[in-house]
């Protein structure tokens, strides 16, 4: 009996590990890191984002400077868009120059699930780091 009650257990906590690790590991960012040289005063950079899930998925892409406030870019393409399964997606980003010539920011996409039109749960959230130089 004791035995039963063991392997159950075990069993339950292994599958639910092992759904957890598998759903989290499939979430990317490309590139998850990337150096950029500008001659102005902002800079250009893109991301691709996916969906790696057998359903339509909410994506939200966000940035983020190096100490993780939350930036408003000039301009950010498909920052808010249902995606399909296995769809892939460029996501461009228009971001200032700060008052300094070296900049770093996170662009990030979080997932939430579509079931019949409505979100569900959050699924994670994955960051791209962008180093950006000045030359000018």
């Amino acid at each position: 009996m004791r035995r039963s009650i063991k392997y159950i257990l075990l069993t339950s906590v292994l599958s639910v590990l092992g759904g957890v690790t598998m759903s989290a590991a499939a979430q990317s960012v490309a590139p998850m890191t990337q150096d950029i040289l500008g001659f102005n005063s902002q800079f250009v950079a893109q991301i691709e984002i996916s969906n790696p899930y057998d359903s339509p998925q909410k994506a939200n892409v966000r940035v983020y400077s190096s100490d993780w406030h939350l930036i408003e870019p000039i301009y950010l393409s498909n920052a808010n868009r249902i995606l399909a399964p296995n769809q892939r997606v460029i996501v461009t980003a228009l971001i200032p120059f700060t008052h300094s010539s070296h900049r770093v920011v996170y662009i990030c996409n979080s997932i939430t699930p579509r079931l019949g039109g409505v979100g569900q749960s959050y699924r994670g959230e994955v960051c791209g780091k962008v180093s950006a130089q000045r030359l000018s």
